[in-house]
């Protein structure tokens, strides 16, 4: 298995194993073949290919956000809001989408603030 998620081996593209540490054990997605470059582009080509790839998968995956403790029942609440403002504040009426969302964020949070 190689250290990047993506490597080259000649003129073929592979993407690595991954394993990732879940409940009492281990989870593990196969590698597999990505593409395999033409003898134009060569195996510099190759790898330039799977450090391309590498770097896209850099970018995908979102940095750990640190989260305050007891926030997660607020982050639902907002996020149910958002996701769903009929719920907390009514029917949308002649509001815009947004306008009618943050009507029902700013309920959420009204609310927050008015509890002991």
């Amino acid at each position: 298995m190689a250290d990047k998620l993506y490597y080259a081996k000649g003129l073929e593209v592979w993407k690595s194993p991954v394993r990732t540490k879940i409940h009492g054990g281990e989870s593990i997605s196969v590698g597999f073949h990505a593409c395999t470059a033409s003898e134009v582009i060569g195996e510099e080509g190759a790898i330039a290919i799977a450090a391309l790839l590498c770097l896209g998968e850099q970018a995908q995956t979102p940095s750990p956000q640190p989260r305050e403790v007891g926030s997660g029942d607020l982050r639902k609440r907002v996020m149910r809001a958002i996701f769903d403002p009929g719920e907390t504040v009514g029917a949308k009426g002649d509001r815009d989408l947004t306008t009618w969302q943050t009507d029902a964020v700013m309920n959420v949070l009204s609310k927050t603030e008015q509890a002991p």
